[in-house]
């Protein structure tokens, strides 16, 4: 056992799992781990827009990443929009043309062809010049994101 610890726990720490408590919600999770939805900031307002553009038959943008989390997110964000009555399109950039990340030549498109609400899925808490570009468009931006903006440190070490 000591062996397997001393094998995993430079790989925790590279994860940003720097203690024992931590490793073990890490290796161990369950749903009592998890935070309530009405934690997150902004969900109100963000609920509210969302609302707002599925009553007025707004065309929404869904904006994801192309790995499983992020096209998965799409379909079911996709899905969940248009069962509430509401219309949506979604972008998923090309991994070699694009790269990771939210791009403003998409937004400025997004905002040419009238959309108004863009929604990101797994992906944006970093993107500050597209949702500065978004804000100078009129251009509603909703960023959903399981990142963390700025990645945990433990000086390379367990404690």
């Amino acid at each position: 056992m000591a062996r397997a610890a001393g094998t995993l726990a430079p790989l925790l720490v590279r994860r940003g799992v720097c203690d024992a408590e931590a490793a073990q919600r890490y290796l161990f999770p369950a749903l009592s781990h998890l935070y309530a939805p009405t934690q997150l900031a902004g969900l109100r307002a963000a609920v509210d827009r969302l609302d707002a553009a599925i009553e007025r038959k707004e065309p929404i943008l869904i904006y994801g990443d192309y790995d499983v989390d992020g096209t998965m997110a799409v379909i079911i964000l996709k899905t969940a929009i248009e069962l509430c009555g509401g219309a949506a399109d979604f972008h998923v950039p090309h991994r070699i043309r694009e790269g990771y990340d939210m791009r403003d030549d998409v937004i400025e498109r997004a905002a040419a062809n009238g959309i108004r609400l863009i929604v990101s899925v797994d992906m944006g808490i970093r993107a500050f010049a597209p949702a500065e570009t978004a804000h100078r468009l009129g251009v509603d931006l909703i960023v959903t994101d399981h990142h963390l903006p700025e990645r945990t440190v433990c000086r390379g070490r367990w404690r």
